[in-house]
């Protein structure tokens, strides 16, 4: 019985950490640079009918803001990010040392695609269900009377090897 616990423990967390990985929609991979912000310049645009983006990065003088979701930190906005069309823009706010920045890194993924669900309606043989449930009341019957078993000492096999042993050491 512990053996069985163990080993649904196991698919579980396998289940738990793998399909999710698989099911991601996508890798975040760099795109493009836009270095062509002048100094009149105070924003970059991301713009794609294929991918979304996922992350821009923004360089102002020596520093490198990121931003992987919408919001704003005291100099820079980042607006759109996980659509077809995003933007960075300066938001300078009173009273902080902010650069114009220099370029945006843009990275992006591969559009999520939409699933479609379509409702069926299934109509079930009774006899089928009945049989059915049958094999899974036998198969529960059967795990049981295994289980009880096994606790009380009644393991197939395990009386022959012990006379085994027995007749070896004689």
């Amino acid at each position: 019985m512990k053996k069985l616990l163990a080993v649904l423990a196991f698919v579980a967390v396998v289940l738990m950490v793998v399909v999710p990985n698989v099911c991601a929609d996508g890798v975040c991979e760099f795109a493009y640079k836009d270095d062509d912000l002048a100094d009149s310049v105070t924003e970059s645009v991301y713009q794609s009918d294929t991918h979304v983006a996922c992350k821009v990065v923004v360089k102002a003088a020596t520093q490198l803001f990121e931003f992987t979701e919408d919001g704003c930190d005291r100099c820079y906005c980042a607006e759109g990010l996980g659509t077809g069309y995003a933007k960075v823009y300066e938001n300078f706010v009173r009273d902080c040392v902010c650069h114009d920045m220099s370029h945006a890194d843009w990275y992006e993924k591969e559009k999520p695609t939409a699933v479609t669900f379509t409702m069926v309606e299934a109509k079930a043989d009774p006899v089928i269900l009945l049989a059915v449930s049958a094999v899974c009341l036998v198969a529960a019957i059967a795990t049981l009377a295994f289980v009880r078993g096994r606790n009380k000492g009644f393991v197939a096999g395990s009386d022959a090897q012990s006379e085994f042993e027995e007749r070896i050491d004689n």
